[in-house]
């Protein structure tokens, strides 16, 4: 089976990615497991066009290729003023375009909130209403 884990703070030493790994270690024996990690993320904002599907960075490419192949797909997001962070909203805004939104449909959805205080489910309901919204009203 394939997983894509989305570590999604671009923090330096953030706790999302020690999370993933943690997460990659339980996994990676029996299945194959790829980590997205935010600290290399470049989606430009929507006012400042999306994303250029003919001329993708790497980090892009990347975050497509492992959305488009995992089969469950795990989003770790730390809360960010009671939320979730503004890099992982601003992917989900540009993401489901009529061009790629197949990467939401047919995949398992695992979310993981982190906190050091008292918000770490917080950005995991959020990112729940927001991956509903996009699965039941998409192409």
């Amino acid at each position: 089976m394939k997983i894509g884990i989305i570590s999604g703070s671009a923090r330096l030493n953030n706790n999302t990615l020690r999370v993933a790994r943690a997460i990659e270690k339980v996994y990676a024996p029996a299945h194959t497991v790829s980590i997205i990690d935010f600290m290399a993320y470049d989606i430009p904002l929507i006012a400042q066009g999306g994303l250029n599907l003919s001329a993708l960075s790497n980090f892009q490419q990347r975050l497509i290729q492992t959305m488009e192949e995992a089969q469950i797909l795990i989003i770790i997001s730390p809360e960010y003023n009671w939320s979730t962070t503004p890099e992982i909203l601003n992917m989900l805004h540009l993401l489901p375009s009529s061009s790629s939104s197949n990467l939401f449909n047919n995949k398992v959805f695992a979310l993981v909130g982190v906190s050091t205080g008292r918000g770490g489910k917080t950005p995991a309901i959020h990112l729940m209403q927001i991956l509903n919204k996009l699965i039941s009203f998409g192409d």
